[in-house]
C-alpha cells in the first residue's frame, strides 16, 4: 500500500465516522462555527480589525495583516485548482471550489492567528495571553472540525490548509518585525 494510499484510507474513515457520527443539534452548532471562517466574514473582520489598527496607530500591523490573508487566500484557490480534489460524498451541503487545502482551516489560521498575535504583542498580563491563545486556537481548531463533521472536507484538506495558514501567518510576521526593525 502506497503512502497515498494511507492517506486517502485515513481521509475516508474519517469522512465515514463524522458521517454516521451526526446529529441535528451538533449539525446547527457546527454550522454557525463554520460561519466564522466565510471569506466574507473574515474580510468584514479583517477592515474593522485594520480601522481598529489605524486608531491606535499600528499601521504595520495592517500592511503584514494584509499580506498573510492575502497570500493565504491566493496560495489556497491555487492549491485548489492545482490538486482538483473532489469533496466527501458525505457533505451536510454542496459547496462550489474543490477540497483541497481547506479555505476555512486556512484562513482560521491566517486571520486569528494574526489577531491572536497581535493582542498577545499588547497585552501584559501573562494569564490574559494564555487565555487569548487557548481561546483563539479553540475558535481554529473547531472551525477545522466544523468542516470534518459537516462532510465538506477530509481530514488531509483541513490539516493542509492549517499547515498552509501557518506559513502566510509566518510570512505576515516576519514582514512586521522586520517593518518594525527597519524603522527603528
Amino acid at each position: 500500500m502506497s503512502f497515498l494510499n494511507i492517506f486517502i484510507n485515513i481521509d475516508q474513515s474519517v469522512a465515514n465516522f463524522f458521517y454516521i457520527s451526526r446529529n441535528i443539534e451538533l449539525i446547527k452548532i457546527f454550522t454557525i462555527i463554520t460561519f466564522f471562517g466565510e471569506w466574507q466574514i473574515v474580510a468584514g473582520m479583517a477592515i474593522i480589525f485594520s480601522f481598529i489598527l489605524l486608531l491606535y496607530k499600528k499601521k504595520m500591523y495592517i500592511l503584514s495583516l494584509w499580506i498573510t490573508l492575502i497570500g493565504s487566500g491566493i496560495f489556497s484557490s491555487i492549491g485548489k485548482l492545482i490538486f482538483h480534489r473532489l469533496r466527501p460524498d458525505t457533505a451536510f451541503y454542496i459547496e462550489d471550489s474543490f477540497s483541497f487545502p481547506s479555505g476555512h482551516a486556512t484562513i482560521a489560521i491566517a486571520f486569528y492567528g494574526f489577531v491572536i498575535f497581535f493582542l498577545c504583542q499588547m497585552i501584559k498580563k501573562r494569564e490574559y495571553k494564555i487565555c487569548i491563545l487557548f481561546l483563539g486556537l479553540i475558535l481554529i481548531f473547531a472551525i477545522g472540525f466544523s468542516r470534518l463533521y459537516l462532510g465538506v472536507h477530509f481530514l488531509s484538506d483541513v490539516c493542509a490548509g492549517y499547515f498552509l495558514g501557518a506559513f502566510w501567518l509566518f510570512v505576515g510576521i516576519i514582514i512586521l518585525k522586520w517593518l518594525q526593525h527597519r524603522k527603528v
